[in-house]
């Protein structure tokens, strides 16, 4: 079922993709945690394509073609043991496919989010008794993290969506707080705010329970959304002041850090040249004033590896240390 939903994101059909799994999920099992975050993982892709802003067609003779596949004798529905023309009927995604109607990827995800959050349950019933209550876990809540990096969130929104997946007591790991602090864009000061005041502190709290090596993992990947946030920036003074902290801290800024800031770097660049000349001009000053510090970073993030080939064409200088006699 997930692989179909994939499918249609792939072709960027969403509006078949939420009607075959509102209408074909509860058939063949109830659809946990998992399946959800399959939707809202394809919900999130489109929400980063020019698609973003189009309102999806459930209604549509496509869509009710995905819909009502299931219909049809197939092995997967002989083997779940379902009546092959039994009309079966959900409450619940009914519901959801009705308030889909209409909605853009962007406004389709945080509907589906904001419905995983309020706890819903649904009731099987073919077999009559309640399955376990669907929420939101980790994995939902870094999908919709990702959509707020692109969808320009407010400070405010982003300090809600995290105080949210505090009330679920969801763990703040290395991997959420990546995505939390990603999900500032370019907003640098908003970013560190939250590193300084909670998102550190709850990281730090987070590696208290697990091994030391594993605690630096987690540290490392909220350390490198920052860096991404300083490439969206074109702060890469602060990204290297970044990286000395990381060494202060027992960490080390490698390469992964380096790509970070250039992931956030490439994005800010994009951005400026969709602007026109000004954002041209605005992306040539900005390269200039950056790229000492770049060089810095460059050289506090590499590390010298004699089997790396990138390294092959590299100048090398031999320094011989002699004792005094």
């Amino acid at each position: 079922m997930s692989g179909v939903v994939t499918a249609y994101g792939y072709a960027h059909d969403l509006s078949s993709a939420c009607s075959f799994f509102c209408n074909y999920a509860p058939l063949i099992h109830n659809p946990d945690v998992a399946d959800w975050n399959v939707v809202l993982s394809v919900l999130a892709k489109e929400c980063t394509t020019e698609h973003a802003k189009v309102p999806m067609n459930l209604n549509s003779s496509l869509a009710n073609t995905a819909a009502h596949w299931y219909a049809q004798p197939n092995k997967e529905l002989i083997r779940s043991g379902v009546p092959l023309n039994m009309p079966y009927i959900s409450n619940d995604l009914d519901e959801v496919r009705s308030n889909l109607e209409g909605k853009t990827p962007v406004e389709a995800i945080h509907y589906l989010f904001d419905y995983l959050v309020a706890n819903h349950n649904m009731t099987d019933e073919r077999r009559g008794s309640k399955i376990t209550q669907i929420k939101a876990n980790s994995q939902s809540f870094c999908i919709l993290a990702t959509v707020m990096h692109h969808t320009n969130s407010t400070v405010g929104e982003i300090s809600a969506f995290s105080k949210s997946a505090k009330d679920l007591n969801l763990p703040f790991d290395g991997r959420f707080v990546n995505a939390l602090v990603r999900s500032y864009g370019s907003n640098i000061d908003g970013a560190f705010d939250a590193w300084k005041n909670e998102l550190r502190p709850a990281l730090l709290a987070f590696g208290s329970n697990i091994k030391p090596a594993q605690k630096s993992r987690h540290l490392q990947m909220g350390y490198y959304g920052l860096a991404s946030v300083c490439g969206r920036a074109a702060r890469a003074d602060l990204a290297l002041r970044l990286a000395y902290a990381m060494e202060a801290e027992g960490l080390k800024a490698r390469e992964t850090f380096l790509r970070s800031y250039h992931a956030g770097k490439k994005e800010y660049e994009e951005k400026k040249k969709a602007a026109g000349p000004l954002g041209k001009i605005l992306m040539t000053s900005a390269r200039a004033t950056a790229g000492s510090y770049e060089n810095l970073l460059s050289i506090e993030c590499s590390q010298y590896d004699v089997s790396d080939k990138r390294r092959a064409k590299d100048k090398r200088i031999r320094i011989i240390l002699k004792k005094n006699q």
